[in-house]
């Protein structure tokens, strides 16, 4: 049997999905951290004859506790330590029970043997993993990654984007308009495999979320992760209002939040298991010398950086064929999340200027922000606007404006691309009687 049907079954159990509603399903990093666990488990173990599910919940029960005793731990430093050194040894006593060792009494040959069948099946016959949306699933089962099926049109994505910014909104659609991908990301973290696959695409997760700011684990914040409708809906109406949009504006926007709903709404959610093999991560050589406590904790954290963010985890897409992916589906989050009532869009939470600097900086740092004087000023004007009566909220534009010059003056940039920046910085401050500090 395939290692996503194994773990299908297991997903689809209702004790299962009565375990992981039972924690806090108002915040999903619990649901994902859970269904995180459950694919590790698969992993680690997809040598068995079976994976009996009653084992798989008394691995997460066990986990569980530990994740309690944990928290009891002030220092983040420790709590971390102690997190993964007894998950570790957890992991260890299942690999254990699997090859009938006795884990109390174990021998160097047979905790080695230990730490080989986890090396085996986690790295070696190992899977990485990619999000994407359900209405792509038969063109990856059909092709892979060699061709992606279009499923929105990104000529109008980016003229609602740029809609938005025009107006202040400069993450309205999760930064569209000014992400340039250079390949497909993958993830080693099992643990994020259903956050991504909720948000799938992220740009529409932002549009239609109750904070285009940022990402939230807040259920109630994203109501794309239920596939509810009409939250989704009155959020991209109030994102229109706060912008006071014109006419012609709103009919822009409205028609790519329906045309694109029609393609997203499936309620199922989709992940790609990519081999390990296949991106060539299967290098085991940096665990010889570790102990099997170390090589398990080495491994799921991946301390040697082997997936280092926009680098390790980048791979070409033209390179996954539809043999080097299993297609894992994970139930509508419908049936293990609950929401009674979705937040919605607030003026003040859109322009909040901490999460619209957060933003602004990371762009233009990482040269995916390529921003204009008119968004840029928009932006900051709307911010003034909605916050012209909080001293506090003032305080903060003025402290966050003056950490982005100094930001950007000490940046690896070019000196071209400071003085580009730098000058749009000091064009405002002189044509918008501003006492911020953008005193560049």
């Amino acid at each position: 049997m395939k290692i996503s049907n194994v773990i299908e079954n297991i997903l689809s159990d209702k004790r299962v999905l009565d375990l992981i509603s039972s924690f806090n399903n108002s915040d999903i990093y619990f649901a994902s951290s859970t269904v995180g666990e459950i694919i590790n488990y698969c992993i680690i173990h997809q040598t068995d004859k079976t994976i009996p599910v009653e084992n798989v919940i008394s691995y997460l029960k066990d986990l569980n506790n530990i994740k309690f005793q944990s928290r009891q731990i002030k220092d983040p430093a420790s709590k971390e330590k102690y997190f993964q050194t007894e998950r570790a040894k957890l992991i260890a006593a299942t690999i254990a029970k699997s090859l009938q060792i006795d884990l109390k009494t174990a021998k160097d040959k047979q905790t080695e043997q230990i730490k080989q069948y986890f090396l085996k099946n986690y790295v070696e016959n190992g899977y990485v993993f990619h999000s994407f949306p359900t209405a792509r699933k038969n063109s990856v089962e059909q092709n892979g990654f060699t061709s992606i099926e279009k499923l929105w049109d990104n000529d109008a994505v980016k003229r609602v984007a740029k809609i938005l910014e025009d107006h202040g909104a400069v993450t309205g659609l999760g930064g569209f308009s000014y992400y340039r991908p250079n390949g497909m990301y993958v993830e080693h973290n099992a643990e994020l495999v259903l956050f991504h696959s909720l948000s799938a695409p992220e740009w529409f997760t932002f549009f239609t979320s109750a904070k285009h700011t940022q990402s939230s684990f807040n259920v109630a914040d994203e109501p794309f992760y239920l596939k509810n409708y009409d939250a989704c809906k009155q959020n991209v109406l109030n994102l229109m209002a706060n912008l006071d949009l014109n006419e012609q504006e709103k009919k822009q926007v409205l028609d790519l939040f329906e045309t694109t709903w029609q393609k997203l709404k499936l309620k199922s959610h989709t992940t790609a298991l990519i081999k390990r093999k296949t991106i060539n991560k299967t290098d085991v050589a940096p665990f010889e010398n570790e102990s099997m406590l170390d090589t398990i904790t080495s491994a799921l954290t991946d301390k040697d950086k082997q997936f280092a963010e926009h680098v390790g985890n980048v791979v070409n897409p033209e390179t996954i064929s539809a043999s080097d992916v299993e297609i894992l589906t994970i139930p509508p989050a419908e049936e293990f999340l609950k929401c009674e009532h979705f937040n919605t869009e607030k003026k003040e939470e859109l322009f909040d200027p901490n999460n619209n600097f957060a933003i602004i900086g990371r762009g233009l740092l990482a040269g995916t922000l390529t921003i204009s004087y008119k968004q840029f000023a928009a932006c900051i004007n709307a911010i003034r606007e909605t916050f012209k009566d909080d001293a506090n909220k003032k305080k903060e534009l003025k402290d966050l404006s003056k950490k982005l010059v100094e930001t950007i003056k000490q940046s690896p940039l070019s000196d071209e691309k400071k003085t580009e920046i730098l000058e749009i910085f000091a064009r405002y401050k002189n044509e918008n009687n501003c006492k911020c500090n953008f005193d560049c």
